[in-house]
């Protein structure tokens, strides 16, 4: 069984992320360290997320708590889903054989993809191309659904405006990795699910199932071991 405790912290750490690439946050900060009253770089063409179109790449428990957050921003959320059902705060889920679809035209991408055989490198060179120009991509699934490559090349470019990646392959990241200097990355050693209360929250999924488990009754949160989730 899952645990599926993580919704809201991640869905939270995602759009700490993306708040900072679109408010220059990141380059406030160095701003600030060196004592000078200035504004970052590109500041004017700040666009608001409301009205921006937020692509959510695996709508589970995590990517809908993500789909209700970008709404209340008033971003206009699509998603996809491996079974689409009817979900209030998408406007339109897509399923697996539709991702080019889905990902033509999006702002943000926001890729909490497990990590499978189906899914591994499944946001490479030709997904990338799909999205907006300055379009920024998030991740906190795992990081071999990513084609890194691509994905520096795709920054390295200008076609994306910038990454937040909580994940990546390889994962630990290695020194040296072009991705620890690019601009507009924002980079966090894969602890975005992490809460103060994890242990005591996992106790209570673990009793829980294991009362009815002992009284045969159907378990919580069950994986699929031949999906891998």
């Amino acid at each position: 069984t899952a645990s599926h405790i993580h919704a809201e912290q991640i869905s939270e750490h995602l759009f700490g992320m993306l708040l900072m690439l679109t408010h220059h946050l990141g380059e406030a900060w160095e701003i600030q360290r060196q004592g000078v009253w200035k504004s970052p770089a590109g500041v004017k063409e700040t666009r608001p997320l409301a009205g921006r179109r937020l692509w959510g790449l695996g709508l589970g428990v995590i990517g809908a708590a993500c789909a209700r957050v970008g709404r209340s921003f008033g971003m206009s959320v699509v998603g996809l889903r491996r079974r689409p059902v009817a979900d209030p705060c998408c406007e339109h889920e897509y399923g697996p054989d539709q991702l080019a679809d889905g990902l033509r035209g999006a702002d943000v991408l926001m890729n909490l993809l497990p990590g499978t055989e189906q899914t591994r490198g499944m946001i490479g060179r030709d997904a990338l191309a799909l999205l907006a120009e300055g379009a920024i991509v998030l991740s906190a699934g795992r990081g071999s659904t990513t084609d890194t490559d691509a994905l520096v090349a795709a920054l390295s470019s200008g076609k994306l405006g910038g990454a937040g990646l909580d994940v990546t392959d390889p994962e630990p990241l290695p020194p040296g990795h072009p991705l620890w200097s690019m601009p507009r990355v924002i980079i966090t050693s894969h602890y975005s699910g992490v809460i103060s209360d994890y242990a005591r929250r996992t106790d209570e999924l673990f009793l829980e199932n294991l009362r009815r488990y002992r009284n045969g009754a159907e378990l919580r949160d069950v994986v699929d071991p031949k999906l891998g989730y």
